[in-house]
């Protein structure tokens, strides 16, 4: 009896405990609050949030709160149909979560050029095959004159089915022997129901979304698997036969995008492909990245091949950090901050004012075709 009766009082101290961090977390506005990601299916293909909300966004010192527009993507400005002068299309850098709206490149670049329309699409997690998806709507939906993709590194080998099936997205096919022969495959998404409860909580969204727990047991697990690796096989993971075949899974993907990208494409509409720069090998004045060189060196290759125009951010963070000496990312988080984004909504301005003949500066030597 006494026994249970401290089993009881453990646990109604350990509720407690719970629900006065709730209580405090919801207060003091630490918490980052749910983003409504609406479901999945061939009906409703288009990966979104719940539209005409605002969202919380927290991560240690960081604390924003972001307008969704009626599009269900993060925008002080509300979509129209019809004609518009930029399509921006990426992921989570896009998406800039970390930054208000109006810091974001693409807001920075729209203000620059008098405010001309741009149509941001953007929601972490997407690849590639995602960007396919998302240029086919906004082409029917807002008639781009020009489409600018952002593309970082992990766009690449999680375009491809065997290497990622998170629910909400496009992929490209490579499992035939299981999806058949049609060429890409979206992965429906419904939230269950203890989903919809738990995203409720203030505590579950500080644990997942701000601390990242889920991102850290990943890490470990890494760890443990290239440690594990290199016992194996006595050399760098770099070298070894997974990094490889993401390597390669990477370049299968891009011949897919490009090819598919310009098939769907409309004469008048012109394409740029912003390419992120390895910027811890530019703070640490080291060669770039395995990975980073061998999958944005295959693109520009075929992007060259193929006569399609991009931006190469690297040179111009490396340019920038030599004489600035200013990180472009934030200290706890990877994403670009306010002065990385200020930088990419410069030279994007300065690239299209240039092509445009305006007087905004010069970026035609940043241009690589």
């Amino acid at each position: 009896m006494r026994l249970s009766g401290n089993i009881l009082l453990s646990l109604f101290s350990f509720l407690f405990c719970l629900a006065s961090i709730e209580v405090a977390l919801r207060i003091f506005n630490i918490a980052p609050s749910p983003t409504y990601r609406q479901p999945v299916d061939p009906t409703s293909p288009v990966l979104h949030f719940q539209p005409n909300r605002t969202r919380r966004f927290t991560k240690g010192h960081i604390n924003v709160e972001k307008k969704v527009n009626n599009y269900g993507f993060f925008s002080e400005t509300d979509y129209k149909v019809g004609i518009n002068d930029y399509c921006v299309i990426g992921d989570s850098y896009v998406e800039a979560m970390q930054v208000r709206n109006q810091d974001t490149f693409h807001a920075i670049f729209s203000s620059n050029l008098d405010k001309k329309s741009v149509v941001a699409i953007g929601v972490s997690g997407s690849p590639l095959s995602q960007y396919l998806l998302y240029a086919e709507w906004a082409l029917d939906q807002f008639a781009c004159k020009y489409i600018i993709f952002i593309i970082v590194e992990n766009d690449f080998d999680e375009s491809m089915l065997s290497v990622k099936h998170a629910p909400g997205y496009r992929y490209f096919n490579d499992v035939k022997d299981i999806y058949g022969d049609e060429p890409e495959v979206l992965v429906d998404f419904k939230p269950s129901f203890a989903t919809i409860l738990l995203r409720e909580s203030a505590l579950v969204s500080f644990l997942y979304l701000n601390l990242e727990v889920s991102r850290l047991f990943k890490g470990v697990l890494q760890k443990f698997t290239e440690n594990f690796l290199r016992r194996q096989y006595a050399s760098d993971i770099p070298n070894s036969a997974q990094e490889n075949n993401r390597l390669r899974k990477s370049r299968e993907a891009i011949e897919i995008f490009l090819r598919r990208i310009l098939e769907i494409k409309p004469r008048d509409t012109e394409l740029l492909f912003v390419l992120d720069g390895d910027r811890s090998s530019i703070y640490k004045s080291k060669e770039q990245d395995f990975f980073y060189s061998g999958a944005f060196g295959y693109m520009k290759q075929k992007l060259a091949e193929k006569k399609l125009k991009f931006l190469e951010l690297h040179t111009i963070f490396a340019e920038d950090f030599q004489k600035n000496k200013k990180h472009f990312n934030f200290s706890n988080d990877y994403h670009w901050d306010e002065y990385g984004h200020r930088l990419v909504g410069q030279a994007l301005t300065d690239y299209f004012a240039s092509d445009q003949k305006l007087q905004f500066g010069q970026a035609e030597r940043r241009l690589r075709e």
